[in-house]
């Protein structure tokens, strides 16, 4: 008898799903067919992609493709990509932290912890809050599509090394919006600014200083500038598949490898991997060491990506840094952000109701990273659902 009762338990064990699963309760074999899959649909040449799950502390890593488009190298784990505009939540981080160590009010005119701009600003900048800069309701305009930047960027395919005080001044000429949601790449060079200004450090060094070294982010760099060749022989190459547009008669897809990426600054210049971008998301939306539940609180506080105005935390909206999208849209609730640079598309997502984080770094122009992302999450949450599991 209990022969056959451990005989029956073995055969549960291995028709299970659950048993049989390697990630999350669902197939790595599926998981990375459907990367796979992705990968060749859109012809990108290298996809990473991390998956943390609740009650674990490292992610589970998956790769595709090579590290150039010829595809004389595969892809790996350590490779880098730039994730653009993630970088945000790693500078409002660093300003909730500010505010926890009471350097920083972030209600107060962002002027105050920045007296000495080198030249002169539109009036209405003066009564703009640090909240607003990280919420994206400032209304300053956002140099990056400014006509004069984009032309001396199209003329130089992106080669000018660019100071953030410089950055700012395209901006000034515009009329900030009166109201509403206007995401800005200007509120975090702004916002880099303070930072640099109140430590006395260098924002890289800050950056590696609060959060690279103490979370064992390893492969994560923040680089406003031309890479030597140490981060070049790391890097997965990224490819603009939109050059012809603006620069007509270009062999396309063109190389980024070379751009000096000081134009992004604190708006989008950071370097990383899959697995590092999880362990981040993970620590920002959960640890109470890195942000007191107070500010964390502030982090979560959302407005409307209209309006601007202050919505209900069960909505899509735009926290500090962050992105929500909420419980009545077509998708699981999640939390995260988007990035996308010339060359490359990024997704970091934190799954609240299973404590599921999924990234996904792209070595395309193509923003791929969020279609892909979206299909694996579907994949993994319903296998989840329908094998009852639950969070820890």
């Amino acid at each position: 008898m209990m022969w056959r009762n451990i005989l029956t338990l073995l055969l549960f064990i291995f028709a299970s799903p659950f048993a049989l699963a390697d990630t999350c309760g669902a197939s790595d074999q599926e998981i990375q067919q459907i990367i796979d899959q992705a990968r060749m649909d859109h012809q990108i040449p290298a996809v990473q992609v991390s998956i943390l799950c609740d009650g674990e502390n490292a992610p589970h890593n998956f790769i595709s493709g090579s590290t150039t488009i010829e595809g004389a190298t595969p892809v790996n784990s350590e490779n880098l990509f730039q994730v653009g505009s993630q970088t945000k939540s790693f500078i409002a981080a660093a300003i909730l932290q500010l505010e926890v160590a009471g350097k920083i009010n972030i209600n107060a005119p962002f002027v105050k912890y920045l007296p000495t701009l080198p030249y002169a600003i539109p009036a209405e900048w003066r009564y703009i809050s640090i909240k607003q800069l990280l919420n994206h309701t400032s209304g300053i305009y956002d140099y990056s599509i400014d006509n004069a930047f984009l032309s001396q960027e199209i003329n130089t395919y992106w080669q000018n090394a660019w100071a953030p005080e410089t950055l700012i001044q395209y901006p000034v000429d515009h009329d900030a919006a009166t109201t509403g949601f206007n995401y800005s790449n200007s509120d975090y060079i702004l916002l880099g600014m303070i930072i640099e200004n109140i430590t006395g450090h260098s924002l890289g060094d800050e950056l590696a200083i609060r959060f690279f070294k103490p979370l064992m982010l390893d492969h994560t760099y923040y680089l406003p500038g031309l890479y030597d060749d140490q981060i070049k022989q790391q890097l997965a190459h990224g490819y603009d598949f939109y050059a012809a547009d603006y620069m007509p008669g270009t062999a396309m897809p063109v190389d980024v490898i070379n751009q000096d990426m000081s134009w992004a600054g604190a708006a989008g210049c950071l370097l990383s991997t899959s697995s590092d971008m999880a362990i981040w998301l993970s620590h920002l939306m959960s640890d109470n060491h890195l942000l007191p539940p107070k500010q964390r609180a502030e982090l979560m506080t959302l407005v409307d990506l209209n309006t601007g105005k202050p919505i209900d935390p069960s909505s899509d909206g735009y926290g500090l840094g962050i992105q929500h999208f909420g419980k009545s849209s077509s998708s699981p609730e999640s939390w995260g952000h988007a990035g996308g640079t010339n060359g490359y598309s990024a997704l970091m997502m934190w799954y609240p109701q299973k404590n599921l984080v999924i990234t996904t770094n792209a070595s395309d122009g193509n923003r791929q990273a969020v279609p892909l992302e979206n299909k694996l999450a579907a994949y993994i949450l319903s296998i989840q659902n329908n094998s009852g599991i639950k969070n820890a």
